[in-house]
């Protein structure tokens, strides 16, 4: 009934533009009111009869913005209808948010999609904050939902750049063993950066201040992960003056991560070189502010050290573990440090349900391993990173009965 009214007026509005396009004292128009309440059919009528789709609300958002901030998923037909009607894809509402930032916000990858195969600017900056681009306003937190990683797929894919992405993105990646994410980061403009512990008096390495990608990958024991690091030159200023630290090989000792310690002392035995200081220094100077691979273009060194700085000089491949032991470690050390995570970041409560785990990871496999190892390790870093301790849970490691599984429960 609705649908048959609105084709009644619009029919009698055909040749009144004015009547078709009028808005209210919010300066919505009827498009943009059918866009909000997800009446797709009502779009389409209004569209078929030449509804203005680049037409401002008093706060400078088009239809295109209220449909991609409704609660239904956007149909990319209905996209590229508002796209052949001729919807300025680039435009920039009052906060400063193009359509592109706010599909990227809102966690709508296949909007991304049909957005950026229409001219979209995927490096677009915010004209209210020029540290916010498409790609650092996807959401993200230790799960890393299946969303947000499609969103931040499509983005780089497209070619955004990472040096505009959330400085916590990366730790949480090293904390949670998400590497597959890592090398494509970096081609795309991640640097290297330093970041600071919760509380480095009271944590197990009590003599750093700060970690750099490297020292967090061997903190979580994560020595393949390190190795590339250092093949490709992913170093800090720390890396050169903190690596031998005892505090580290104490940590890593303690918690038996002779592999790592193995690595420490190959690394540290000799002096860097001055090639590598010289790196160093020079990114460290750069600095790792958004736009950098500008600072760098800008810089008079050859070209093959600036393809050194922007880590896009015959990247050494990022090397994956084989053994299956290994693989199940870290995969139980890394779903422990997500679900601590998620806790901090979000839910502020901690429990566990089977779909949390990935379809094809083994439950009995999981409690049956070491889980009371890596339930501590996990802990003990999240509480050096963030100043959460066991005890912020409630969990008691002794019984281990808080996550005991049973299969129609919360475990």
């Amino acid at each position: 009934a609705e649908l048959e009214c609105v084709s009644l007026l619009v029919e009698f509005a055909k040749d009144r533009k004015d009547v078709l396009n009028a808005q209210n004292n919010k300066g919505l128009t009827a498009l943009m009111a059918a866009a909000a309440f997800e009446r797709t059919d009502l779009i389409r009528e209004l569209l078929c009869h030449g509804a203005d789709v680049n037409i401002e609300d008093n706060h400078g958002d088009t239809v295109l913005f209220h449909y991609l901030s409704s609660d239904c998923e956007p149909e990319q037909k209905l996209l590229l209808e508002f796209v052949h009607a001729g919807i300025d894809v680039n435009r920039h509402n009052k906060d400063g948010l193009s359509p592109l930032m706010v599909a990227a916000k809102n966690c709508l990858p296949s909007a991304l999609v049909v957005l950026l195969d229409s001219g979209a600017d995927v490096n677009a900056v915010s004209v209210k904050d020029e540290t916010k681009t498409a790609l650092s306003l996807v959401p993200i937190n230790f799960s890393l939902c299946t969303e947000s990683a499609l969103c931040i797929e499509t983005l780089l894919d497209k070619g955004a750049d990472a040096s505009y992405v959330n400085p916590r993105f990366l730790p949480e990646l090293i904390l949670t063993f998400r590497d597959d994410y890592i090398p494509k980061l970096i081609s795309c403009g991640l640097c290297p950066s330093d970041f600071q512990l919760h509380d480095p008096e009271t944590s197990g390495v009590n003599v750093l201040s700060t970690v750099s990608p490297l020292c967090l990958a061997l903190l979580v024991g994560n020595v393949l992960l390190a190795q590339y690091f250092v093949d490709n030159l992913f170093l800090t200023k720390s890396d050169v003056s903190s690596l031998s630290s005892s505090g580290l090989r104490d940590f890593l000792h303690r918690k038996k991560q002779q592999d790592c310690v193995n690595f420490l002392d190959t690394i540290t035995e000799q002096p860097w070189s001055l090639f590598h200081l010289a790196l160093v220094a020079v990114s460290s100077a750069v600095g790792t502010s958004p736009g950098r691979e500008n600072q760098v273009n800008a810089l008079p060194l050859p070209e093959k050290m600036k393809h050194k700085l922007l880590y896009r000089a015959d990247n050494v491949e990022l090397m994956t573990p084989r053994d299956p032991d290994t693989v199940l470690q870290i995969r139980c050390r890394g779903f422990w440090m997500r679900k601590f995570g998620d806790y901090y970041t979000k839910t502020k409560s901690f429990q566990y349900i089977p779909e949390d785990l990935d379809s094809d990871f083994d439950l009995d496999s999981l409690l049956n391993s070491d889980s009371d190892d890596d339930f501590e390790y996990g802990s003990e870093l999240f509480n050096m990173i963030y100043g959460y301790s066991v005890d912020d849970f409630g969990f008691d490691l002794e019984s281990g009965s808080n996550y005991s599984y049973s299969p129609d429960s919360d475990w």
